[in-house]
């Protein structure tokens, strides 16, 4: 068994908090079954951005779920020791980086260990269209430094779909890592998304349904990144909303503070403008029990997504969590795993960028309750076999059962490592040198007068010494 320290995201699935974002599913995911496996871990989570009490201290130690877990804030992760502390105690025998930034922190600490990082989605497509967003390509700097970190350090890479291994391992091959001493090596594993393993609890979907008993409920469940289409989204239901009434609209999630605080927004003042505005749910952030609790309650779950790189190399966790419910999805078709589950016949579909098309295919599946209860179940037996924790993660655990630097380690890691300070030259004089090389380091270095000023003195204690010996 190995002794693995994780670096990943918190808070974690199991953590009931208001905000809950897919980097803390996607450690537990890789962490899970390692525990499962036997391996001894050690978690430190870097804190979400605004997720927990500013008041915490920056490092908080548990024991839950067969490992000890540390939340701990970014700055601590990255700038102090903590990390190197606890690679000094626990003596891992590999280190894995979960999500890009986790992972980049992991990279940059100096730890001599095999290293695992998953990188959650193309980082450099996320910080298009975060620059994008903010029409500022200043924050482009700040991904670009991650990137280049994780690209040079790691030994082994996850990504959360094989469009995204293509695109990682091209930009392997331009940071010098295809070699002739890496042919042959397979440096990218792709791990979708697995569905969350924590339960659905009541609590909320009775509420809901005594709130919008008869109703048509569409559902969002989430943050508002900067690559939904709130626009589309807003007309779309309103077109169905006008033609039946019954449709309605719950949203639980909101904006991603100090990520992406505009495009949320930009949404509830189409909804606050609106004469339809009480068709629209909008809860925000509740706990996250809660929320997951409402997918029992709604009929059909809606993802839309701009056609950008980002989409076209990422994944959806939130149709792997509607899943879990048997809540089939309404979607764009533009990532791998909508891909895979429309040919699955197991995905509702419209163009991007069509609300015509999407207030359409909601006021047909409104027809059709039956239908779609079936697909939901279907989809949630597709799921359930395919994309559970340890099927998903099969890549991961054979290496951690014996981890292994990459072939161009040696090569490599000079340049990585920090290294030792180069031991102090030899001094140009000490006791022992002749009176010969003292003079001339003296008279070099100090001149006459005060070379002649030592000799004196020098002298002095000499003779008194041999007074005091007699």
């Amino acid at each position: 068994m190995s002794k693995v320290l994780v670096v990943g995201h918190v808070p974690l699935p199991f953590e009931n908090l208001r905000k809950f974002y897919a980097p803390g599913a996607r450690t537990w995911h890789f962490s899970e079954p390692l525990i499962a496996d036997g391996h001894e871990l050690v978690i430190a989570g870097l804190r979400i951005p605004f997720v927990y009490d500013d008041d915490l201290p920056d490092v908080v130690k548990t024991e839950e779920r067969g490992c000890t877990i540390y939340s701990v804030t970014p700055a601590e992760a990255e700038c102090g020791t903590l990390l190197t502390d606890l690679a000094e105690e626990f003596e891992p025998d590999c280190v894995l980086g979960v999500n890009s930034y986790p992972s980049y922190v992991a990279c940059v600490k100096g730890l001599e260990q095999p290293l695992w990082a998953d990188i959650n989605g193309c980082l450099l497509a996320e910080a298009q269209l975060k620059a994008a967003t903010y029409s500022d390509d200043a924050f482009l700097e700040h991904f670009f430094r991650m990137d280049e970190g994780v690209l040079r350090r790691a030994d082994r890479f996850s990504t959360v779909a094989l469009r995204q291994k293509y695109e990682l391992i091209g930009e392997l091959a331009y940071a010098g890592r295809l070699t002739s001493s890496t042919a042959g090596y397979d440096f990218v594993a792709d791990i979708p998304n697995a569905y969350p393993d924590t339960p659905l609890r009541e609590e909320g979907a009775r509420e809901l349904r005594a709130r919008t008993e008869g109703d048509f409920l569409v559902l969002w469940s989430g943050g508002y990144n900067t690559w939904t289409d709130t626009s589309t989204l807003f007309e779309g239901l309103t077109y169905a909303m006008e033609r039946n009434p019954r449709v309605k609209y719950v949203s639980t999630g909101g904006s991603i503070d100090g990520h992406d605080e505009l495009t949320y927004p930009t949404l509830v003042k189409l909804v606050e403008e609106s004469p339809l505005r009480d068709n629209f749910l909008l809860e925000g952030w509740i706990e996250r029990d809660v929320a997951r609790s409402y997918y029992l309650s709604c009929d059909v779950g809606v993802n839309i997504d701009s056609d950008t790189y980002e989409v076209m190399f990422g994944s959806r966790n939130r149709i792997m969590d509607w899943a879990v419910a048997a809540l089939p999805s309404l979607s764009t078709d533009l990532c791998e795993l909508t891909e895979e589950f429309a040919a699955q016949g197991l995905l509702y579909r419209f163009p991007d960028g069509d609300p015509v098309a999407l207030g359409q295919k909601i006021l047909e599946l409104a027809a059709d309750p039956e239908g779609l209860a079936r697909t939901g179940e279907r989809l949630k037996k597709y799921v359930f076999e395919k994309f559970s924790y340890a099927a998903t993660t099969g890549a991961l655990r054979e290496w951690v059962a014996s981890p292994e630097h990459s072939p161009d380690w040696e090569e490599r890691k000079d340049r990585i490592l920090p290294q030792p300070p180069p031991p102090p030259p030899p001094p140009p004089i000490t006791p022992a040198s002749s009176a010969g090389e003292k003079l001339k380091f003296y008279l070099k270095n100090e001149g006459v007068g005060t070379t002649v000023k030592r000799a004196a003195s020098s002298a002095k204690r000499k003779t008194r010494r041999g007074g005091e010996s007699q």
